[in-house]
This record gives C-alpha cells, structure tokens and sequence, in this order.
C-alpha cells in the first residue's frame, strides 16, 4: 500500500506462527482445566474428611462377644471414628480390634451415609495353661484378660510353654478315651518330660508313659467299670506304666481306738 510515496506491506501471519498460539492456547486450557480438577479435588477431600460433615452416626456391633466387654469395643472403635465415614481406616481399627485378647476375628463394614457394621468372633478355650493364659482348639496361647480362668471350669495343663500344642494334642487324645466313662481330665501335668500326671474329676490320679499314654489309658478305660469304680474312694494313685497291667496305691486307713 502506497504511504508518502513508499510502499508498505500488510503483515500477514504465516501458517506456522498460527498453528504456535494455537497450541499455547491449548496449553494453557488444559492446565488451567488440570489446576481447576486438583484444587476441587483437594476441597471436596477436605470436605470430606470434615466429620461434622460426614460423621458415623450408627455403630452396630455384632457377634458372640460372652467374654468381650461391649464398652470395651465401642471406647476402642469411636477412637477411629473421628475422621468422619469416609476417611475412617478400617484396615487400621481391624488391627487393633485384633489386639484385644479374646478378640478371634473381626469384620467391618460401612453402609452409606453414617452406619459402620462391626461383627466378631471369639477366641474358644479348650483349657488353662500353668501361667493362667488359655488355650484354644489350634494350640494358640492367649491372655484371659479381665476373665476370671478358674470361673470357666477348664482343665489345666502343665509343661514347658513352647509346648503348648503337644500338650493339647495328647489332652485332646486322652480326652477323647475317658469321656467313655463320663470322667473328665481336670489336670494334666508333663512331668521332666518323661511322663504324664492326671487328675480326674471323681479325684483319681493316674501315672502314663510319654511314649504310649493312649494305649495305657485304654487299658484303664476297660478294667474302670468292674474293677476300679467302686474303689475310687479309698485308691491314692494308679500307675499304668506297665507293658500288660498296672499297680494301684490304696489310701492308708487310720483306725480309730
């Protein structure tokens, strides 16, 4: 275009220039989109971790909890509950429910909006170590806590503790063969790892071999009805660490003049 006698030319972008502030506007949008989605993602965390915006307002508590103090578990889950529904950690009170002594297992579960569902299940004794823990079916040794163990009529078995499991194996072995007789085993005693000590429940002691304890008891179980049922009274001990029979110490008698 002629200006005072000079041409001067129209600027005219050129393709590439274009297609460059095309892209820094993309650029731009996209980080401004990015920026926008992370700070609404950090208000609406906060938001939600606001427990007066989502609080636990129902707490089920659910189980076989005989020897678990309710109080006990509720102090111990609303401990967790502070954090409102959303940010509560349940893989954290799992574990420390679990660290409860009677406390076996522990489901949790949330139902929205404000409902947290807890269900237990309880440790079962099958009988009293010497150190006043119990001991349940799969030979694991736990704390009676606040229990009383001497309320819960358990046998008790006497032996090196990490020996637990052989304990209740031959508990659970001679058990199983004096509950012909409608006897109970009340104590069960290793003795210098050499041999067994009962004690029944109509007061009978009883000496085994640690080798074939099972094999000696059966031996008893057959001979108890006839011959030594109607002696319980005056009999001390028996000692059944013979290969074929067994010798009974009766009680002194003391005659009175």
């Amino acid at each position: 275009m002629p200006k005072d006698g000079k041409v001067i030319e129209q600027f005219q972008p050129s393709t590439t220039h274009l297609n460059f502030l095309r892209d820094i506007k993309g650029w731009f949008f996209k980080c401004s989109l990015t920026l926008l989605i992370l700070v609404s993602g950090v208000l609406a965390w906060q938001k939600c971790g606001d427990p007066h915006c989502f609080p636990v307002n129902h707490i089920k508590i659910t189980g076989d909890l005989i020897h678990v103090k309710r109080d006990r578990l509720q102090h111990v889950i609303l401990s967790f509950t502070d954090k409102g529904f959303l940010r509560l950690n349940s893989h954290r009170l799992k574990e420390r429910l679990l660290q409860e002594p009677w406390v076996n297992s522990v489901d949790i579960k949330r139902f929205w909006p404000d409902t947290l569902a807890v269900n237990f299940t309880t440790k079962k004794p099958i009988a009293l170590m010497a150190n006043n823990d119990f001991i349940d079916q799969q030979g694991n040794v736990f704390s009676a806590g606040s229990v009383n163990p001497l309320s819960l009529d358990l046998p008790l078995l006497v032996g090196p503790i990490e020996q637990q499991k052989y304990l209740l194996q031959t508990y659970q072995l001679l058990h199983s063969l004096i509950s012909e007789l409608t006897l109970k085993i009340k104590l069960l005693k290793l003795v210098d790892q050499q041999f067994w000590y009962l004690r029944l429940n109509n007061g009978l002691t009883l000496y085994l071999s640690r080798a074939t304890p099972d094999l000696q008891l059966k031996r008893f179980v057959e001979v108890y009805p006839d011959v030594i049922e109607s002696k319980v009274a005056v009999i001390d001990y028996i000692d059944l660490r013979y290969a074929h029979g067994m010798a009974v110490k009766f009680k002194k008698v003391i005659k009175l003049r």
